[in-house]
């Protein structure tokens, strides 16, 4: 049988060696790759673990890659020898031997003869070559491969090694960077990472620069900043702190030459950057022509300093001389485009702008190179309007009667800045069209001017009880955004058959009737702008409403107790009065004139048909103190009284002031916390509560010391903050001092609102609340003035200023800035306390004489905010 067929056991045997050992090379060799790729990850980990914890410098982590690269090439080098040198037949059989013990050495030795590493010597052993190969084939085909399972550990091993490193890599910050750092050092990864801040930089000589460094990623660990500054060679070193805003800031004060610097920290190591310093370009000297617009015939003046304050619509013509030569110069403003300046043959710079609004401005310079020189601070620039003339009705100068044929002559005063053009008389029949007459001048000195009207009643077909409204207006030369129009108050004229007696009602008398508070709203009205602020139009429409509400006091009075005609003519007067009051609550001014004046023309044809009512006084007792002519008549004016006696009754005061009190209280608890945060504001009320029942004992007792003891009350609040309460209420036992409570008691007054307030956001937000209380108390007030005249209106304005300083502390503590709050909240507190003392006053019948509502603060609080400003 011939050994090379394919069915030949030798064939067979040698065949299914020969794949045993192909299976046992690729094992081997694929058993190598695991294993040396194992070792470099465990080489890696190793290194990259140190790393993170030491942060080895470059040459160490160079050093690791080097014995890495060593190791990858031994692994190189040992797999290329296992495929320069496949295995033997004879390793395969015993393999597969050493895996069944139970086949002996019949596969080895088959192996060797079928390898020819042994030869057949005696004649019988062909013959027994032939069966061993014939029984090795057999065996070889039923045995199964043993190198599968030599290569399950290392699998295992490795994937085990690679999901730690992964999960690691995953669950450590910084740890994938450690192993990149390590197995690739040449990346220049770093754990942390560095900003530096302007970084390269010129500057103008003198100037601080602020060096802002940002590191992220690890916290760097001793930063520092280098600098090298010339003509010193030696680098210096200081440390940086974090700032609040997790920035690394240095300071370089009065920067007088150039320095180099970088900053380390960590890891992080920045570029070198320079700092490079110039002289910048100044301005050596400056010229300002002023040209006035024409209309004033003022003549140009000329200014050097650089602030500017001139009338709108002034051209302003700048000179400049530069301290060196420029390649461009200009103006920068703050609301309105740059104007650039030129340059002139001489080296200066000119440029000219008219001024139209108030606006910052600087002077921008910038040399040859290009370096820039600015003012820091800005120049101010004020632009005033040209206000319009001052008018004023000389003469009759008052509300007058006269006869419907009379001719009525007018003296005007005109002031103005810049010279006053037209004058003229607008007048016209209640409800009906106006017409205007021109004023002849007749003398004009130093600004001021004199004319002469007069105004001829005939044409307006009037009749007996009708009103005539007049009032003077001049213009002036403004042609630029003129001309200005300047009005004189309203005045009147009554139609009477009584020319020359006593008016019914001065305009600008006292508030004691129905006539002049109607006259008073027209006048305020007709002198309000279109444009005016809202609560001017509020102020208006809430006297209005009072207006309207004593014309219904009137009409009820009159119901059933007068003509018909004179009640028709009175609702007629209510509804107009409404009519107006609505289109002021709209803000409509020149809707708000006809029913005004259309109420007063109905007013006055109530008094035409009952003129036993005289001026419809909204006061009883105002009226003269005759009988009235028949019973009717007597009982209008009682009606009246009682209606007025139920409006002042003492209640409603009582209740306001009692808000008042307690307001205060508040606002010394907020004002406690202003000036030391984080304090109670229980103390604080409660001092105010001991205070304001201290007063009230006081002015019982003794009123003319009263005051002058508060000054001294208020004292000890502001020194006394750190004493106790009980010693606090307990001091001055002096005359006119009540004593502070015992044994624990306390004011009822002082439970209100003692909730502590934590945080500055909850203070500023009580502070707020305190103040929308105020200026709604002080809204009460100013109703209630309208209708009991004891209240008057300096109690509201009071109020209002405490409102203004209660809110503007409310902003102070949104900005942090406690001290101002603290000021701002004091005064707000003072102003309540002269409303409640003006509220006591009329309450027991001790009217104060002096008028303080214009005044800064009373003058016995002087000691107490003298105190409390140290």
């Amino acid at each position: 049988m011939n050994e090379s067929a394919p069915d030949h056991p030798s064939h067979i045997a040698k065949q299914r060696l020969r794949d045993t050992c192909r299976a046992r090379d690729k094992s081997v060799r694929l058993a190598w790759a695991i294993t040396i790729g194992e070792a470099l990850l465990l080489a890696v980990a190793a290194i990259a673990l140190m790393d993170y914890w030491l942060m080895l410098p470059l040459r160490y982590r160079w050093a690791g890659t080097v014995g890495l690269a060593v190791l990858a090439l031994f692994g190189i080098w040992r797999l290329i020898r296992f495929y320069r040198h496949p295995s033997r037949m004879k390793d395969a059989a015993l393999d597969v031997e050493g895996q069944r013990p139970e086949l002996g050495c019949e596969i080895s030795t088959a192996a060797e003869y079928l390898s020819g590493e042994r030869q057949p010597k005696q004649e019988f052993e062909p013959e027994l070559v032939a069966a061993l190969e014939a029984r090795a084939a057999e065996r070889l085909g039923k045995a199964k491969s043993p190198y599968q399972r030599k290569l399950r550990n290392p699998l295992i091993l490795m994937t085990a090694t690679l999901l730690v490193l992964l999960a690691a890599a995953l669950a450590v910050p910084g740890l994938f960077t450690a192993l990149t750092r390590a197995a690739l050092p040449f990346l220049k990864v770093q754990y942390t990472t560095l900003e530096v801040k302007p970084g390269n930089i010129e500057i103008p000589v003198g100037r601080d620069v602020t060096i802002t460094n940002l590191f992220t990623g690890r916290e760097p660990k001793g930063a520092q900043l280098h600098w090298q500054q010339a003509p010193n060679p030696a680098w210096q070193t200081v440390g940086l702190a974090r700032g609040s805003n997790e920035h690394y800031l240095h300071l370089f004060k009065n920067v007088r030459a150039g320095l180099k610097y970088r900053v380390t920290g960590g890891d992080a190591v920045s570029d070198e950057y320079e700092i490079t310093t110039f002289f910048p370009p100044e301005v050596k000297d400056l010229g300002i022509r002023i040209d006035y617009p024409e209309y004033t015939r003022r003549k140009a003046t000329a200014q050097r300093a650089p602030e500017i304050s001139v009338i709108r619509a002034s051209t302003a013509s700048f000179r400049i001389e530069p301290t060196m030569p420029l390649a461009k110069a200009r103006l920068k403003f703050s609301n309105q485009p740059e104007v650039p300046l030129q340059a002139a043959a001489d080296g200066s710079w000119t440029g000219s702008f008219k001024i139209l609004k108030d606006t910052e401005y600087w002077i921008e310079l910038a040399d040859e190179k290009g370096h820039l020189g600015v003012n820091e601070k800005a120049y101010q620039i004020k632009a005033a309007p040209d206000a319009p003339p001052k008018v004023e009705i000389a003469e009759p100068g008052q509300d007058i009667r006269a006869a419907s044929t009379n001719a009525v002559p007018v003296k005007i005063s005109v002031t103005d800045d810049f010279g006053v053009g037209e004058i003229k008389v607008v007048f016209h029949k209640l409800g009906g069209s106006e017409q205007t007459v021109l004023a002849i001048p007749i003398k004009d000195q130093s600004g001021e001017v004199s004319a002469t009207a007069e105004l001829d009643l005939s044409p307006l077909n009037l009749r007996e009880y009708e009103l005539v409204a007049y009032h003077a207006e001049a213009k002036d030369y403004n042609n630029v955004d003129g001309p200005g129009i300047g009005k004189s108050p309203v005045y009147f004229v009554e139609i009477t058959n009584e020319e020359g007696g006593a008016c019914k009602s001065q305009c600008k008398g006292e508030k004691v009737n129905l006539l002049v508070i109607q006259k008073q709203i027209i006048a305020d009205t007709a002198a309000l702008a279109a444009s005016a602020a809202p609560d001017k139009f509020k102020e208006l429409a809430a006297r209005q409403h009072d207006a309207t509400d004593f014309g219904r006091i009137y009409l009820d009075a009159l119901s059933g107790a007068a003509p018909p005609a004179a009640v028709t003519e009175m609702q007629a007067a209510v509804r107009e009065m409404e009519s107006a009051n609505g289109h002021l609550n709209g803000r409509r001014r020149a809707d708000a004139l006809p029913p005004e004046e259309s109420a007063l023309a109905h007013l006055y044809q109530v008094l035409k048909l009952m003129p036993e009512l005289e001026n419809l006084p909204t006061k009883s007792g105002i009226a003269k103190k005759q009988p009235p002519p028949n019973d009717k008549i007597k009982v209008v004016l009682e009606a009246i009284k009682n209606k007025k006696k139920a409006e002042q009754d003492n209640k409603a005061i009582e209740q306001l002031l009692q808000e008042v009190q307690n307001l205060t209280r508040q606002q010394a608890g907020v004002n406690s916390q202003c000036q030391n945060p984080g304090q109670s504001s229980s103390a604080a009320e409660s001092r105010s509560a001991n205070q304001n029942e201290n007063k009230k004992a006081n002015r019982n007792n003794n009123p003319s010391k009263s005051e002058s003891k508060l000054a001294n009350q208020n004292k000890n609040q502001s020194k006394g903050k750190s004493k106790s309460q009980g010693q606090g209420q307990g001091q001055g036992a002096g005359e006119g001092q009540a004593e502070a409570p015992q044994n624990g008691e306390q004011p009822n007054e002082q439970v209100a609102d003692s909730k502590e307030v934590k945080s500055p956001e909850e203070l500023a937000n009580k502070q707020d609340q305190l103040g929308k209380e105020a200026a709604a108390l002080a809204e009460m007030l100013q109703r209630l003035a309208g209708k009991d005249t004891r209240v008057g209106h300096n109690a509201g304005k009071n109020a209002t200023t405490a409102a203004q300083k209660m809110g503007a502390a409310a902003q102070a503590i949104k900005q942090g800035n406690f001290g101002m709050a603290g000021i701002n909240g004091f005064q707000g507190e003072l102003s309540l306390q002269r409303v409640i003392a003006q509220l006591e006053r009329i309450l027991k019948d001790q009217p104060d004489g002096s008028d303080i509502a214009n005044e800064e603060f009373p003058k016995e609080y002087e000691a107490v905010i003298s105190e409390y400003l140290k």
